[in-house]
């Protein structure tokens, strides 16, 4: 006998929400720089988490291309290119930001929460 699965009524088709933190709208010009090139990429930083943030770049490296981001005001931070779309890069954070220091990032270069 066939056995039924039981489906949820969220469709397949529509993306489910992945983030794992809350954002911290910002609107800071930050470097990129590829490990692999070294060469200085100028992006826009949009939103910032403990976790990591989103660009937006002419040219985004290949998706899994490992980085540093330099955050104005702050220092370079490892990580890694997760998506990228429309002109738009994710970068996942080695190592994520401890609460105080992201809080003395946005303190330093100013934030909303998004």
């Amino acid at each position: 006998m066939a056995s039924v699965s039981q489906t949820s009524d969220y469709p397949s088709w529509l993306a489910r929400e992945e983030r794992k933190a809350e954002r911290v709208a910002v609107a800071w010009d930050a470097t990129l720089v590829p490990a692999t090139s070294g060469d200085e990429m100028p992006c826009h930083m949009l939103d910032i988490t403990h976790l990591g943030c989103r660009l937006r770049m002419e040219r985004a490296p290949s998706v899994g291309t490992h980085v540093n981001i330099v955050i104005p005001a702050f220092a370079s931070v490892a990580g890694w290119i997760a998506w990228k779309a429309d002109g738009e890069a994710g970068i996942d954070f080695a190592h994520p930001l401890p609460a105080d220091v992201l809080s003395e990032v946005i303190r330093r270069n100013g934030g909303n929460l998004h």
